[in-house]
C-alpha cells in the first residue's frame, strides 16, 4: 500500500491518491502529484510528504495474514496501523477539517493476491483448500480490509465493531442513551450497532447517492 495526496488545498482537477501498488512512484508521477513517493517509514520524512502522499507498502504480502508470515514482512493490517497513525499526524498539521479534506478527495488503490496464490496457496494451503475454496477465503479477506479502509477514509475511527453494547451483537431497544456500554461519540463509529450504520454514515451515502443519481434526473 502507498500513499499520496495534495497539499493544503488542492485545484479540484489535482489528483490525490492514498493506496497504490509497487508502482506507486511511477504512478505518482504519471498523475501529477510527486515525482518520488517516500516511504513512510523513512525516518528523514518530513511533514510535507505527509501532506503530498507517502508509501505504506511493502514487498511480498498479501491478503492471507499467513503470505506476510512466511514472507516476514509487514501484514495488510500492520499497513493499515501505519495508514491510522499517518491519519493522526495529518489531524495535528492541517487539523480535523484538513485531514477530511485530503481524504475525501484521494484515489485509493490496491493491488495484492499474487503472493497468496504464487507462495502461500502453492506453498502450504494447497494442502488445506481446494482452489475455488481458498479463493472465496481471499475474497473474504479483502472484503474486510476493504470495508476498514474505507471507514477510515471518511474519517472514521472506529469501523470493525458498533457503537452500542458489544459492537458485535445488540441492536434496536437494546441500544440507546440509558445502556452503559453504549459509546459517547458516535460520530467516530461507522456502525451504531451490529449491523447498522450511524447517522454519519447515511449522510454520507445519501449525499453520494443523490450527486450520482438523483441529480441526473432533475
Amino acid at each position: 500500500m502507498a500513499g499520496t495526496s495534495t497539499e493544503g488545498n488542492p485545484p479540484e482537477d489535482s489528483p490525490t491518491a492514498e493506496f497504490l501498488p509497487t508502482s506507486s512512484v511511477s504512478t505518482a508521477e504519471e498523475l501529477g502529484i510527486k515525482k518520488l513517493l517516500p516511504a513512510y517509514l523513512d525516518p528523514t520524512i518530513q511533514s510535507a510528504d505527509l501532506l503530498t502522499g507517502v508509501s505504506f507498502a511493502s514487498g511480498a504480502s498479501g491478503y492471507d495474514p499467513l503470505t506476510s508470515k512466511i514472507l516476514q514482512v509487514f501484514s495488510l493490517s500492520d499497513q493499515l496501523e501505519m495508514f491510522k497513525e499517518y491519519i493522526g499526524k495529518l489531524k495535528a498539521i492541517v487539523g480535523e477539517e484538513g485531514t477530511n479534506f485530503i481524504l475525501s478527495q484521494s484515489l485509493f488503490l490496491l493491488v495484492q493476491g499474487s503472493n497468496d496464490i504464487g507462495e502461500t496457496y502453492s506453498v502450504i494451503r494447497k494442502g488445506q483448500y481446494d482452489f475455488p475454496t481458498y479463493a472465496d477465503l481471499m475474497v473474504g479477506w479483502a472484503s474486510s480490509f476493504l470495508k476498514e479502509l474505507h471507514g477510515l477514509e471518511s474519517g472514521f475511527e472506529v469501523v470493525d465493531k458498533g457503537c452500542c453494547g458489544t459492537g458485535l451483537i445488540g441492536a434496536s431497544v437494546l441500544c440507546n442513551k440509558f445502556n452503559p456500554c453504549t459509546c459517547d461519540e458516535v460520530s467516530k463509529y461507522v456502525f451504531w450497532d451490529s449491523f447498522h450504520p450511524t447517522e454519519r454514515v447515511y449522510k454520507i451515502l445519501i449525499s453520494e447517492i443523490i450527486q450520482e443519481y438523483v441529480n441526473k434526473f432533475l
